[in-house]
């Protein structure tokens, strides 16, 4: 016979494992976020894929595929470290300094030489 004491204490341990109220709030955002791009998709003025695509030609770009896979990446770590390891409020601030630079530096770099070497070009 089937004992499921040992299949109601695995998902119970499972339960309080993934039930920390880091995980909810990290399910709860994911999952309006979705919702959020779901009702957006069904505009006609907005098109989810061209998020990815390139500027040029119109096809998928690796670069931004993978800039949005590491920056999703190390947003989860940022917050998990924070949730699980964050006991110094310096060392917080610190990687969310570090954080902010590595994702707003190049963009703001990036707008900066397209301004200035636009107008020269004009």
């Amino acid at each position: 016979m089937f004992d499921w004491n040992q299949v109601s204490s695995a998902v119970s341990v499972l339960l309080v494992q993934w039930f920390e109220p880091f995980n909810v709030v990290l399910f709860t955002s994911i999952l309006l976020f979705a919702i959020l791009l779901w009702r957006t998709q069904k505009r006609s003025d907005f098109d989810l894929v061209d998020t990815i695509r390139g500027d040029t030609d119109g096809k998928a770009s690796l670069a931004r595929i993978a800039y949005m896979g590491a920056f999703i990446t190390s947003t989860w770590v940022l917050m998990s470290y924070s949730a699980n390891k964050g006991g110094d409020p310096r060392t917080l601030v610190e990687l969310f300094i570090g954080y902010v630079i590595v994702w707003a530096l190049p963009k703001v770099a990036e707008k900066w030489i397209d301004s200035k070497y636009n107008k020269e070009r004009q």
